[in-house]
């Protein structure tokens, strides 16, 4: 905040007061550590310079714009600024860069460029900075798309993916297991859900970036989905975690949907169906009370019956919400991590 001359004197005040109680010896390891990687950054951009690497991408993990991350990447870009995009790109996110990195090299052996034509939900749409993020989103998306090798396009006309985006009205996203994410549609969602429509009857092939809500699915837009038979005439879907999580799936998917068979795309989506609407945004807030009854091992002692109620809960949901897909009911959950933070789905043995 001080580098870029936005800091106020009572903030200052508190920078001082930070400065004198962090020991010196923890601050002075702490930014070493961070000075250490950021010369080897500068090293990796340096080998794409020399022709080492065909192309490198850099990816800023969960951040903020201030952050120190975002002042690294700042700098960063300024010393690979002599390098094109397709050569050295500097972008959010990263957990998703192995996807967008895959899609790269498929539609580089192919000498394929596809097109993308985005479009946001009503609000802040391209404005909007999500959280974990550095960024307006507008400008993660348009990376994305170079970083597959591929072109943003301001007409649907010639595009080979309409994404649309569902971003938060007021660009304030919520947790998905907040109360507000109400599993009913509401206004917005309908209005979203009829656009979505009108391009798919164009027989445009369309993927959703549902970065409403952070680490979960909009439940009024996927009920909208259901209500309209849109869940399996969509080329692509995610809603999971961060908005840069979702955008780095769903762009490569999207763009490599059209080769794909009918059932291998609908079972990528029921995937992103089970985990990101019903675990993430329902069946998660259900597990937590269940787990607690246990006591505070109770992952370690009790995962197989907490495994057990989640796998019964999601079989439930796929029942009664993806019955389009009658495969959905044939999955269950498990916890590879021991925590209910994330859940693996696999099929019933």
């Amino acid at each position: 905040k001080a580098e870029t001359g936005k800091l106020t004197a009572e903030v200052q005040k508190q920078l001082d007061y930070d400065k004198w109680i962090i020991p010196q010896d923890v601050m002075s390891d702490w930014l070493g550590r961070r000075n250490k990687n950021f010369e080897a950054n500068k090293l990796l951009i340096d080998m794409a310079r020399d022709g080492t690497f065909r192309y490198f991408t850099l990816g800023r993990d969960d951040n903020s714009p201030l952050s120190q991350t975002h002042m690294e990447g700042r700098k960063l870009k300024e010393y690979g600024r002599d390098l094109d995009f397709t050569r050295h790109q500097n972008m959010s996110g990263i957990d998703e860069i192995g996807l967008l990195l895959l899609t790269k090299a498929h539609n580089d052996y192919r000498f394929e460029m596809p097109f993308v034509y985005v479009e946001y939900n009503t609000g802040i749409g391209k404005d909007m900075i999500p959280a974990f993020a550095d960024e307006k989103i507008y400008f993660t998306i348009e990376d994305y798309i170079k970083a597959i090798g591929g072109f943003s396009v301001p007409t649907p006309k010639r595009a080979d993916l309409v994404l649309m985006v569902n971003t938060p009205e007021t660009g304030r996203g919520n947790y998905s297991g907040d109360s507000s994410n109400e599993m009913r549609e509401n206004s917005r969602s309908i209005k979203f859900a009829a656009r979505i429509t009108s391009w798919l009857n164009e027989g445009k092939n369309t993927g959703i970036a549902d970065v409403a809500y952070y680490n979960g699915s909009d439940n009024s837009l996927c009920m909208a989905f259901r209500e309209r038979g849109l869940l399996y005439r969509l080329g692509a879907y995610a809603g999971w975690n961060t908005a840069t999580n979702s955008l780095g799936y769903v762009i490569p998917q999207g763009t490599l949907a059209p080769m794909m068979s009918i059932d291998g795309k609908n079972f990528l989506l029921t995937i992103r169906y089970l985990d990101e609407w019903a675990y993430e945004a329902n069946i998660r807030q259900m597990l937590g009370p269940y787990a607690a009854t246990f006591g505070p091992d109770a992952f370690k002692n009790n995962l197989a019956e907490i495994e057990l109620r989640g796998s019964d809960l999601q079989q439930r949901f796929a029942r009664e919400h993806l019955s389009e897909y009658p495969d959905a009911v044939n999955y269950r959950m498990v916890l590879p991590w021991q925590r209910l933070f994330e859940n693996k789905i696999i099929a019933v043995k």
